[in-house]
């Protein structure tokens, strides 16, 4: 079953190398082939209350999005995201966003990883 994961970041940069790391691990040749992907950057995440990320949760998951991906987001963002509850929250234990992160989200959203 395909789903949407939703990127939740403030820094642009960062979440285009993500993406770019999503795409060249998802097997397939045609837009089509990569997974739903939707983007939500605020350069104040980091500042923000609990209350105005779950607000910013909740835009990605009206949007779409079945899970969020915290990017460069800090301790503090990923917390406020697990206690609002509003999607899933995925990342990796050291909060980078490594190829096992994108790993994980291609197969979470129901795309192929390039072999």
């Amino acid at each position: 079953m395909e789903k949407t994961a939703g990127l939740l970041g403030s820094d642009m940069q960062l979440a285009a190398s993500f993406y770019e790391k999503i795409i060249a691990r998802t097997e397939g040749s045609a837009d089509q082939d990569h997974i739903k992907l939707n983007i939500l950057i605020d350069t104040g995440l980091k500042e923000k209350s609990a209350e105005e990320i779950a607000a910013l949760a909740r835009q990605l998951k009206e949007s779409g999005a079945d899970f969020v991906v915290p990017a460069d987001s800090g301790w503090l963002v990923i917390r406020a995201l697990r206690e609002a509850d509003v999607l899933p929250v995925v990342a990796s234990r050291t909060g980078a966003l490594d190829d096992a992160l994108a790993d994980r989200v291609i197969v979470m959203a129901g795309g192929r990883l390039r072999r």
